[in-house]
């Protein structure tokens, strides 16, 4: 009976042990984008090689210029994105990153014009709403077991709706593009 109890208890053992061997690596990340002049964060989870994520961007600009009429800008724009990413190792430290997603866009767009010969035009302002389809394709270079830094294009589609104080028209148009930037991140 002891010997039957010893038998049962190595095989459980050896398939656990087994099981936690061919178990995929968890993973998850969070990182500090950059792209032109918008900031944003993500955050990835899942496997080693296959990855979710959620990510937030923002975008401001306030300039003065003082071209025809001077003008002062301010834009706010903020996306939110979720996507799978997949990933193949190159080297032990560099890795290629693809994906695919969704996002959605919204911003709010004024300028205020000042000195020009029509009193009645003193601002334009419009605002936009994006939906679209977003790709992945970057390098990642592991800094440490813990840090790493990145490059990638994100290439998008999608259509943004605009709505301004004009005009009673909203435009639909198609958009395209393809911002590249930075990343910095932790892994835990």
């Amino acid at each position: 009976m002891k010997k039957l109890a010893l038998l049962i208890t190595l095989l459980v053992f050896s398939q656990v042990i087994t099981f936690a061997q061919t178990e995929p690596q968890k993973l998850q990340e969070f990182s500090l984008d950059i792209q032109g002049r918008g900031l944003g964060t993500t955050y990835r989870w899942g496997q080693k090689e296959s990855l979710w994520s959620v990510g937030i961007k923002f975008n401001t600009l306030f300039e003065d210029n003082e071209g025809f009429g001077n003008t002062d800008n301010k834009n706010l724009n903020i996306g939110i994105y979720l996507g799978r990413e997949w990933r193949k190792s190159l080297t032990e430290r560099l890795t290629f990153r693809y994906g695919l997603g969704v996002g959605y866009e919204y911003g709010d767009y004024r300028t205020d014009i000042i000195n020009l010969p029509n009193p009645d035009l003193t601002a334009y302002e419009y605002s936009e709403s994006s939906v679209l389809a977003t790709g992945t394709l970057g390098i990642m270079y592991n800094i440490s077991e813990k840090f790493f830094i990145g490059i990638e294009a994100r290439p998008n589609l999608g259509f943004s709706f605009q709505r301004d104080n004009l005009s009673s028209n909203n435009k639909t148009t198609h958009i395209r593009s393809i911002p590249i930037g930075l990343n910095f991140g932790l892994k835990f």
